[in-house]
């Protein structure tokens, strides 16, 4: 029996040789899908650890070049970091990678463009030896090697289980997201989850009436303080909320027959209400236009569809739901609303605009003054008071608040053209690609990042929701690219 089974062993392919003799010893090995899904589950439960790189930071900084105190001067690194690297490091175990064509086929090449371009745009910035910028450059490049290996590492049988998972464990990141947020604004207080990356709240607007809700209470808020979850700011928190509600779109289209239908159902209005306590403008109007077009979508492929089931029969649970939402978070808590301004033009909003409308003006004088490279990839801080256009000094952190305005002042026109064509790449092969529930929402979900590009920063810039516009940019691509190979689901 021995000899046989030695013989048996020795014919035997080397995968198969390795599938015995872990199933001999049991011993569980998550294939790369588990670390890619759990990586996208907790960008938003990232936790800064600059700390424990200050002193990396100061070496990296030259001390006889004094650059704005507004100009972020540390490497921000986060625990998500960590789990990108274990999930990259799957992703090149278990696959053959063509790396020539993954970094030199449809898309990619202009992600290789932009990241070329932007080197280039330090070689020629006011501080072209300065060591950190070349540091956050490595850093802002991975979410883009992120898009460039996701579409290569599936097979048709494996993307579809893969991507239901991924919505599933990114429907539950939106609830618990939500129930934080609710928590956090009625008792107008961080709970302490510092841990998750929960920050210490700056995003308030000042109240005269000082009420949260329609209900009494014993206290006057002179200020409200906006939902924000685990996130950096209260507009982070929006920009996840409409795409996990998107993907709950998804998750329902993909339930609807089944108990779980219910609970999405359920996690919806608890993702609305907490999306309309974070206060994001620009959050609810692009979860707002995003359910629009996404209602009107799937109704449209129903119509065409064998199925016996009609579009009003599939669509109406949902659509009752998102409008009873609606109706009660305006009633509920519409005194704040109307404090913080969102139709109507107040102080606060009035105050918001001011400063983006200045920015604005200095991001054209940056493109207007360097049109091919722009000022330098990561220095729009270090010289916007050059091409301040008012007398006031410009101090604030954020800068211009449109990631194409941004591109365009730090990498110029080349840069922006570099970055425009990537996104119609994307949608043209999108757009080719056979229809399905998830296939919606992350097609929605990627309109919506790119309308939210035009209202902030952060799909450039922040950490976590830069790796969530290039995952779901890699999974459109992936989907169209099996759908050629296989016409698969």
């Amino acid at each position: 029996m021995t000899t046989s089974s030695g013989k048996l062993q020795d014919h035997l392919a080397p995968n198969a040789k390795q599938q015995v003799f872990f199933f001999r010893y049991n011993i569980p090995i998550p294939r790369f899908e588990f670390f890619l899904a759990f990586f996208l589950a907790s960008l938003p439960f990232q936790m800064s650890l600059w700390q424990l790189f200050i002193n990396l930071s100061q070496k990296l900084y030259p001390p006889t070049n004094p650059f704005p105190w507004c100009y972020i001067r540390i490497i921000l690194v986060f625990t998500t970091d960590f789990l990108f690297v274990a999930a990259l490091l799957a992703m090149l175990f278990f696959n053959r990678i063509p790396w020539r064509r993954c970094f030199w086929h449809g898309p990619a090449k202009y992600l290789l463009f932009l990241t070329i371009i932007s080197l280039l745009s330090l070689f020629f910035s006011k501080a072209p030896s300065f060591p950190l910028q070349y540091v956050k450059l490595f850093q802002h490049s991975m979410p883009l090697l992120l898009f460039c290996l996701i579409p290569y590492c599936f097979k048709a049988t494996s993307f579809r289980p893969f991507l239901r998972g991924v919505f599933i464990a990114l429907f539950t990141v939106g609830i618990i997201q939500s129930i934080i947020a609710i928590i956090q604004y009625f008792t107008q207080n961080s709970i302490g989850l510092s841990f998750l990356g929960e920050e210490s709240w700056s995003s308030a607007f000042e109240s005269t009436r000082g009420e949260l809700s329609i209900f009494p209470s014993k206290m006057v808020y002179p200020f409200i303080k906006r939902a924000a979850g685990t996130a950096m700011h209260s507009n982070t928190l929006g920009s996840i909320l409409f795409f996990t509600i998107m993907v709950s779109y998804g998750l329902y289209l993909e339930f609807r027959n089944k108990k779980a239908c219910s609970l999405v159902l359920i996690g919806i209005y608890l993702q609305i209400t907490a999306l309309f306590l974070s206060f994001s403008r620009s959050g609810l109007t692009a979860a707002f236009i995003g359910t629009v077009v996404w209602l009107w979508g799937t109704r449209r492929q129903l119509k065409q569809s064998s199925s016996d089931e009609g579009p009003k029969k599939v669509l109406m649970p949902l659509v009752l739901t998102v409008v009873i939402s609606i109706i009660s978070c305006i009633a509920i808590f519409h005194p704040a609303f109307t404090e913080r301004g969102f139709i109507n033009e107040n102080d606060t909003v009035q105050g918001s605009n001011k400063e983006r409308f200045v920015n604005f003006r200095v991001s054209l004088g940056m493109i207007a003054d360097k049109p091919l490279l722009g000022v330098g990839f990561d220095s729009y801080q270090i010289v916007k008071s050059l091409y301040n256009p008012t007398p006031e000094p410009l101090d604030k952190l954020a800068p211009v608040h449109n990631s194409y305005l941004l591109i365009a002042a730090e990498n110029g026109l080349l840069g922006l053209a570099a970055y425009l064509f990537f996104i119609l790449s994307v949608l043209i092969r999108a757009l080719k690609a056979p229809f399905n529930g998830l296939h919606a929402s992350l097609f929605i979900s990627f309109l919506g990042f790119l309308y939210l590009n035009c209202l902030d920063y952060g799909f450039y810039l922040m950490n976590n929701l830069t790796y969530f516009f290039f995952a779901v940019a890699a999974l459109l691509v992936t989907h169209s690219m099996l759908s050629k190979k296989e016409n698969a689901y």
